[in-house]
């Protein structure tokens, strides 16, 4: 039977006036075709509905890049010009004074490879930059869109650096002077990176992220559960031993910022990236609710410069992408710095050629 045309119960019987001129089916029954009156009426109600739907789709998705944008409130901006100079000639030429501003731009730089993108993830000791604290947690975060690889590269915040304007010093020290801006180009400059983009969350407000991600599961040792208990006073103590945890968010803050147990900064840099890590598997698991009220709640503790379009992009990438694996290192690697002792303060004097090169290798060369 044709669509759109109506069966009338109506055996064929002649041809009179009634019926002449009106179409017959197969076994005999007339039938008449839909009026072009009851034609329109469903071609508008379908057009009504696919409006109201795309209007649905439009507002939430407003919704969810004003959400967004609003991360990238007081966000640091990009230099066209490259940014300063930076180097590292010497550890001990602290008479050269470049003046540098209190906040300095990212210094543009152009992508070393289009298929890996690369941002940088700061987690500051207090909740914001712009009060002089020093950058914590500095962890290049790089996804390989090729080989569906993510990589995390701690930078070890003791790393002996020179700073323009201010000597040389600890890496991690370069926020004060310069706020994240400074932080990056340094990094950019030592290590022959192309960073644009940064995450910046507090230390404090991490813990809420996991807490609503109910938990994250670790591997713990003996040592590294004894200092939870001793510090995460609000949560319920974890069992003495070694074994797989589920840590709230209290507690996995503390697990980070844990240099006690084991090789100091190289050791809480590793838990930082094991958290990191373990975030991420939780993320994949979510449904949308959970992950609409996880933006909700980054608004409101994450800084970032990143884009709405860049940060929808690259999350349906990596949370969609197949076989994914996930590397990480912490720099300098072994065998490129010696300890030192500068203006007696323990520090790591590096050999930026080589990491760059290992940099790079785990990186772009694929």
């Amino acid at each position: 039977m044709t669509k759109g045309v109506v069966i009338m119960e109506e055996k064929r019987r002649g041809d009179s006036g009634r019926n002449r001129g009106r179409m017959v089916d197969e076994e005999g029954y007339y039938r008449e075709e839909e009026s072009p009156k009851r034609k329109r009426r469903g071609r508008r109600a379908l057009v009504v509905a696919l409006i109201s739907m795309l209007t649905l789709i439009l507002a939430i998705g407003a919704f969810v890049y004003g959400l967004l944008n609003s991360m990238r409130k007081g966000a640091v901006g990009i230099d066209p010009s490259g940014g300063s100079a930076v180097s590292t000639p010497g550890y001990d030429d602290d008479d050269i004074v470049v003046e540098s501003p209190d906040n300095v731009l990212i210094g543009q730089q152009n992508a070393i490879d289009k298929n890996v993108y690369n941002f940088i993830l700061l987690g500051m000791d207090s909740d914001s930059s712009a009060d002089g604290t020093r950058t914590d947690t500095m962890m290049v975060v790089s996804f390989n869109k090729k080989t569906n690889k993510i990589m995390l590269i701690s930078m070890l915040r003791d790393m002996w650096v020179k700073i323009p304007g201010h000597g040389s010093n600890r890496l991690n020290t370069a926020s004060m002077f310069g706020g994240v801006g400074l932080t990056i180009n340094l990094i950019n400059q030592n290590f022959g990176l192309d960073l644009q983009n940064y995450a910046l969350v507090g230390y404090d407000e991490f813990q809420s992220i996991i807490d609503d991600l109910g938990g994250i599961e670790l591997e713990l040792t003996k040592d590294e559960v004894k200092y939870i208990n001793t510090y995460a006073h609000s949560s319920k103590k974890l069992k003495a031993g070694d074994g797989t945890y589920t840590l709230n968010g209290e507690q996995a803050m503390h697990h980070c910022r844990n240099r006690s147990v084991g090789n100091s900064d190289f050791s809480r840099t590793s838990r930082q990236r094991t958290v990191v890590t373990a975030v991420f598997d939780q993320l994949k698991q979510q449904d949308v609710a959970t992950i609409t009220k996880l933006i909700k709640k980054a608004t409101s503790i994450v800084e970032t410069n990143m884009s709405p379009a860049d940060i929808v992009s690259l999350g349906v990438e990596v949370l969609t992408a197949r076989n994914i694996t996930i590397e990480q290192m912490s720099i300098p690697a072994d065998g490129t710095w010696d300890n030192a002792t500068k203006n007696g303060r323990s520090v790591l004097v590096v050999d930026f050629k080589k990491n760059e090169e290992i940099i790079h290798d785990k990186l772009f060369e694929y």
